[in-house]
């Protein structure tokens, strides 16, 4: 191959690592905003948390034991999976978000790398074809 040939080669690989490169850091963007948006949703969520409170329900409110009822079905299944929600699953998907970004980071961090090694085999066949040139 030749040395025209190589520049051109790495050249062409050099513009495919950075576009891949932009790629990344806008997926990284958006898994940051995310990440975010959900925090935020998931604040908000635990902090509406006193709504499953209320109203309180007492005999004189419901009829006889229907207030006991209710009171049961709350505490054991609406509370229980409450608080279900806010650890398992927003807790989950928080972890699994957390978890590609940090994949992602390192996609970029190899990316740059590459983007490096390749503009220094660039620049060293630059100097061997400028030298021969002389």
């Amino acid at each position: 191959m030749s040395l025209s040939m190589s520049l051109t080669a790495i050249q062409a690989q050099i513009y495919s690592a950075k576009f891949k490169l932009e790629n990344k850091r806008k997926e990284l963007q958006r898994l940051e905003d995310a990440l975010s948006d959900l925090e935020r949703n998931k604040n908000k969520f635990i902090d509406n948390y006193y709504l499953c409170r209320e109203p309180e329900f007492t005999r004189q409110t419901l009829h006889g034991d229907n207030a006991d009822n209710v009171n049961n079905i709350r505490e054991n299944e609406l509370l229980v999976n409450y608080v279900e929600i806010y650890y398992n699953q927003l807790g989950h998907a928080e972890t699994k978000i957390s978890d590609k970004i940090t994949e992602v980071n390192q996609e970029i961090t190899d990316l740059e790398n590459r983007i490096r090694t390749l503009e220094a085999s660039y620049a060293n066949l630059l100097i061997i074809k400028n030298s021969g040139s002389s």
